[in-house]
């Protein structure tokens, strides 16, 4: 639950199989473990996550991904440009911004997961392009079976 990493979770494994004296077997047996338990603990948060949110809610962050603006970009697009040099014009949007952060009226619980991976998922956010989360919304991933439905 506190960290995403294979590589730091596998690391992790393997030191506690030997702290345990336990005869450590295949690496593929190991990664397997992992990436089993990694899934579990991702839908769990997700679930977090989905759980804070009713249906209003989730209706607004996808309309996110389909209102545009009026330069032809999605409205998650516009939140994340970056503001630009500092000037009251600029100030002004930063705070347009913050507005309708604040109207989206969201309230996530997130006392359920570790510092740490709350990082992380900012950071892989950031990293994704508004198109990426609409192909998503259109993938639903079942965690126990590791299906794309």
């Amino acid at each position: 639950m506190e960290n995403g990493n294979s590589m730091y979770l596998i690391r992790t494994a393997l030191d506690e199989l030997r702290n345990k004296k336990i005869i450590i077997p295949a690496i593929t047996t190991v990664e397997r473990i992992v990436w089993d338990v990694r899934n579990k603990a991702e839908a769990k948060i997700y679930k977090i996550v989905n759980d804070c949110l009713d249906d209003e809610q989730k209706r607004r962050l996808d309309g996110m991904l389909n209102t545009k603006v009026e330069n032809g970009i999605t409205r998650l697009a516009w939140l994340k440009e970056i503001p630009g040099n500092h000037s009251p014009e600029t100030f002004i949007k930063v705070i347009e911004r913050l507005e309708y952060v604040r109207c989206l009226n969201l309230s996530i619980h997130t006392s359920g997961i570790h510092q740490n991976r709350l990082r992380q998922l900012s950071r892989l956010g950031a990293r994704y392009e508004p198109y990426a989360f609409k192909k998503l919304m259109h993938q639903k991933v079942c965690y126990t079976c590791h299906i794309l439905t």
